[in-house]
Order: structure tokens, then sequence, then C-alpha cells
């Protein structure tokens, strides 16, 4: 299953050729997320430097 620091993944929504899709919470607040993970290692690393970047989106 999937592992990012500060989530928790506990369902599996999409498994396409190019993206995942994962169902979770954020453990700090419980709230509920969505995260879509692109397949290709280049664009990974791309992606994981933008997630260190992100702020939480308020409520």
């Amino acid at each position: 299953m999937l592992r990012i620091p500060g989530y928790q993944f506990n369902e599996e929504l999409y498994n396409g050729s190019r993206t995942l899709a994962y169902r979770g919470y954020r453990e700090i607040d419980d709230k509920p997320v969505v995260m879509k993970l692109l397949k290709n290692p280049y664009k990974k690393q791309m992606m994981d430097g933008f997630l260190q970047k992100l702020k939480p989106i308020p409520t």
C-alpha cells in the first residue's frame, strides 16, 4: 500500500496504465483525502518535489 508521511491510505481506487489513485486520511486531523500518483519514475520525482511544497487548503 502507498506510504506518504502524515497520511494513511486504506483503499486503492484506480490502477491505470499511467496513474494510481488511493483513498485515505491525513493523520494530523483525520481529514479524508484522495491521492493520485503517476507511475512514470521521472514524473514521480517531479511529483515528490511538488508534494513537499504543498500546503493544507483552508476549510
